[in-house]
């Protein structure tokens, strides 16, 4: 049973089991997109260069000091030469092994970095 983060009462948060995956610092340059399917939820911190994410018709790229949370499902994603990003890889299931959050596409792109 699936749920929306947004409304998603502090009870149902303790009840998922939260798994991460990897955490590492990567580097990739693929300038031309690679298609590739997004079975877990994933997380990129981009150090230096340039990610782009790109699924269901919707562009999202993230930059230096920004993080982009790309969402499940099919999708291209490319790196501008020389780019560094930290990676993370996480699953969410009930004890069941059901899927745990179901992010909305809106909100599941770049979060702007912030200002001091």
């Amino acid at each position: 049973m699936a749920f929306a983060p947004e409304r998603a009462p502090f009870g149902a948060w303790q009840a998922l089991r939260r798994e991460l995956l990897w955490a590492r610092v990567r580097e990739r340059s693929t300038p031309l997109p690679e298609k590739r399917p997004f079975e877990e939820y994933a997380a990129w911190f981009v150090l230096r260069g340039e990610a782009r994410h790109r699924a269901a018709g919707r562009e999202a790229r993230a930059r230096a000091g920004e993080w982009l949370l790309p969402p499940l499902g099919w999708a291209e994603q490319s790196f501008a030469p020389g780019t560094r990003l930290l990676s993370l890889r996480f699953r969410f299931t009930y004890a069941d092994g059901s899927p745990g959050i179901v992010f909305p596409s809106r909100s599941s792109w770049r979060r702007p970095r912030r200002r001091p």
